[in-house]
């Protein structure tokens, strides 16, 4: 347990933010920025996907990487260590022409994986807790989105409520689709290779090359 302030976000009272996207929105976001202490730009992308994961698997909404014509940009801020950690906005998007913006301390300890050493900042934690500020939650439950700090925080039965009510249950994972030119391709390697290959798909077997 710690009792660094995760986030400079302060609402009016607790749950107390009306605002929230539209049911079956994905979130595009783009990091602008190259990096934090320790932590390069693509490790960096990886543990922001897995936070931006956490959050698919429990609502209806989805998050798209993207390099241009955002909703979300992730960036940094230079604080002085020991204070603030993070910030993010909320989605008042009525009259909105720019994007919401995320931002990291880059003067914080900063750490990946687990488990988290007692005077660092576990990055993936951080993330889940902003973007839940960018889904519309205030500080509250206690759980991920309380407003103080601990490397043990996850997404709790408070958090998930109000975003299932807000965007409903995950969307269904759709079958990757399926490359014609790739399959061609294939057939043409194991043509020449004399081989024998089964084509399965969605666990059903659907053509014989020989």
């Amino acid at each position: 347990m710690s009792d660094r302030i995760i986030c400079g976000y302060k609402p009016s009272r607790l749950g107390s933010n009306p605002a929230r996207w539209p049911r079956g929105t994905t979130i595009r976001y783009r990091v602008a920025l190259a990096g934090l202490p320790g932590i390069d730009r693509d490790l960096f992308c990886r543990v922001f996907r897995a936070a931006c994961d956490s959050w698919q698997a429990v609502c209806g909404i989805e998050f798209l990487e993207v390099e241009s014509r955002e909703s979300l940009t992730v960036t940094t801020m230079s604080q002085q260590p020991g204070g603030v950690l993070a910030d993010a906005e909320l989605p008042y998007l009525q009259g909105r022409t720019t994007p919401l913006q995320m931002r990291f301390d880059a003067r914080e300890p900063w750490a990946v994986g687990t488990p988290i050493p007692a005077n660092r900042i576990g990055l993936q934690v951080v993330a889940e807790h902003e973007l839940g500020h960018v889904l519309g939650l205030d500080h509250g439950g206690t759980d991920l989105m309380r407003p103080v700090y601990d490397p043990r925080m996850t997404i709790g039965e408070w958090e998930r409520g109000l975003t299932v009510e807000a965007y409903g249950p995950p969307r269904p994972k759709q079958p990757s689709p399926v490359d014609p030119v790739a399959d061609q391709e294939l057939f043409r390697l194991v043509t020449r290779a004399g081989g024998l290959v089964l084509l399965v798909r969605e666990g059903l077997t659907v053509e014989r090359m020989k």
